[in-house]
């Protein structure tokens, strides 16, 4: 959510401008009744759902593997096919495994299916998106900008049209870096060990350990 909206705030230019010294303030975007599409409806992607839910946004998702429950408590339309995702969404949200069908799925073709000025956010996979057809697209405003915790070559590999571009904005993969969250993974980790030495045959089984 923070880059949905550091994107349609233009958070990075005006960031920058102030910092330099500037005042030069850039017109942005509601969130309010636009349309969220998720490409995924997996564990992130319904979190991300649950929370733009609180910027009055509607939401369409695929998922080959649906889960009924949660759309229905989530107002979640059900999308036929990924294309009609691209086509529907304002906002698109890319929560995919990387597979030879899904590589650079995000390309010049598919972004013209999206309506004008959409925006574009990848937390899943860099190469599921054609960098240098983004790039373009949010060149030449097809896109209102791209926002991105992960790239398909981490770090970036200079030159890259990315760096260019004050409406691509970019996080080194930290999306779900806090420091609560690796408390949180240390101790389940520290538990798993402690579980399957002593022989634990419920939590092996129910965490999948071993």
């Amino acid at each position: 959510i923070g880059l949905i909206i550091g994107v349609a705030k233009h958070f990075w230019p005006h960031l920058s401008k102030v910092k330099g010294g500037a005042w030069k303030r850039i017109t942005g975007s509601e969130l309010a009744g636009k349309t969220l599409g998720v490409l995924g409806m997996g564990r992130i992607g319904k979190e991300i759902i649950k929370r733009a839910r609180a910027f009055e946004m509607d939401a369409v998702a695929y998922d080959v593997h649906w889960d009924g429950a949660f759309a229905w408590r989530e107002s979640v339309r059900r999308a036929q096919s990924m294309r009609q995702v691209l086509e529907e969404a304002n906002v698109l949200s890319l929560h995919l495994p990387l597979t030879e069908e899904t590589h650079g799925f995000i390309n010049r073709e598919n972004i013209e299916r999206m309506p004008e000025g959409a925006i574009l956010i990848n937390t899943a996979r860099g190469a599921l998106v054609n960098e240098a057809d983004v790039a373009e697209a949010c060149r030449s405003g097809r896109l209102t900008g791209y926002g991105a915790d992960v790239l398909e070559h981490e770090p970036i590999q200079p030159p890259h049209p990315f760096q260019e571009l004050d409406n691509v904005v970019l996080t080194p993969h930290v999306g779900s870096r806090t420091t609560e969250s690796v408390q949180r993974q240390a101790m389940r980790a520290t538990k798993n060990c402690l579980n399957f030495l002593g022989g634990d045959r419920d939590y092996i089984q129910a965490n999948k350990i071993g």
